[in-house]
């Protein structure tokens, strides 16, 4: 019975929106260390780097979609009125190494880096200038992984999502 109710408390006390499907992934969160991040400019990159922690405070094990060469897929999406949008554009290397595994009580810090080249003409980058404005981070997080399937089941949203923070040039 107590881990039932740690777990509707820390429902109640979270305010998540959490389905009965998804109370096993109320605990993990995306924290940042701050409110406001400047980009920096250099003569041919922009540069914006979000430090985040992922906490897992729940009873199950997250996967995390790991792109190889110490990356993690965190998607970069900017306010426009009352929408979110992808404020990033990135390619993805062809290589699918296996999830980061976060397992219930642990933690995991990686600084999210978002470069681009100066040169409007580059395929990938930020998708919209001037970079000020409200934004937030919504890591590639899920309850299961297999080698021959690959990812199932995203973790609801108020689990991958942070909180929104100020983008400053």
């Amino acid at each position: 019975m107590k881990p039932l109710f740690s777990i509707l408390a820390l429902l109640l006390l979270s305010n998540c929106s959490f389905s009965g499907d998804d109370i096993e992934f109320v605990g993990v969160t995306v924290s940042l260390d701050a409110s406001t991040y400047e980009v920096v400019y250099s003569p041919s990159v922009v540069t914006l780097t979000v430090p985040m922690t992922i906490v897992n405070a729940s009873v199950s094990t997250v996967y995390v979609d790991n792109l190889g060469a110490g990356g993690l897929t965190v998607h970069l999406e900017r306010k426009k009125g009352d929408e979110w949008t992808h404020a990033f554009i990135s390619l993805r290397s062809l290589q699918f190494p296996e999830p980061l595994v976060i397992s219930p009580g642990e933690t995991y810090t990686y600084n999210a880096v978002y470069a681009a080249s100066t040169d409007a003409n580059q395929p990938v980058g930020f998708t919209e200038y001037p970079l000020s404005g409200t934004y937030r981070l919504n890591v590639a997080m899920y309850a299961s992984w297999d080698r021959s399937a690959g990812y199932k089941a995203p973790l609801p949203e108020d689990a991958r999502v942070s909180r929104s923070f100020e983008v400053i040039e």
